[in-house]
């Protein structure tokens, strides 16, 4: 057991106790996309990600999470979509930047990319500032026992910010982002929020 992980600050009761397990360690790998205000996935990877499984995801997964979305979006908007990727290393495969560049010509983002976007720089990044946070508030909400229980929970958790347009209005603090990074000339700029 572990006893020192967790600060609990209680009114009530000044010796409140939390009991952690850590017999099990599990992980999982997600791809969820952003598109406006509507979250486009949750697709599960497999347990060791590689270049291929990304290269294969972006080929034949993609289309179809984004097929629904994407129908409506006027044509002069889908011709000008750019693509993020974070700075996961199978992002960097060659397959995968071959295709983002026949896919997006100069309208993808991440290392190496057309447009370079820094390692661990998630700030502007409405997935990793926004989306992800909240969704793990959620899911770790209960105690998680299986690795089967966390996908359940992720999930579920998923539908539920996708079914509520005011949670996804977190993404409009991107613009107020992009504004103060450009003020500090792209120094850090949370504190400034």
């Amino acid at each position: 057991m572990n006893y020192y992980n967790t600060h609990i600050w209680a009114d009530a009761s000044p010796h409140a106790i939390y009991w952690s397990y850590f017999h099990h360690r599990f992980s999982v790998n997600l791809w969820v996309g952003l598109l406006g205000n509507k979250l486009i996935g949750l697709f599960k990877f497999p347990r060791h990600l590689a270049g291929n499984a990304d290269y294969n995801f972006l080929k034949h997964d993609l289309p179809g999470l984004t097929k629904e979305i994407y129908d409506v979006i006027p044509l002069d908007v889908r011709v000008n979509l750019w693509f993020f990727h974070d700075g996961a290393p199978p992002h960097f495969h060659v397959r995968v930047r071959r295709f983002l560049d026949n896919t997006f010509p100069g309208r993808w983002i991440r290392r190496s990319g057309p447009v370079v976007w820094p390692v661990q720089s998630p700030g502007l990044n409405s997935l990793d500032f926004y989306f992800w946070s909240h969704l793990k508030t959620l899911v770790y909400d209960v105690e998680i026992t299986s690795e089967r229980h966390l996908y359940q929970r992720i999930f579920r958790e998923a539908q539920s910010i996708r079914e509520d347009p005011i949670v996804l209005e977190g993404n409009a603090n991107w613009l107020r982002r992009a504004q103060i990074c450009v003020w500090v000339s792209s120094g850090h700029f949370e504190h400034l929020l």
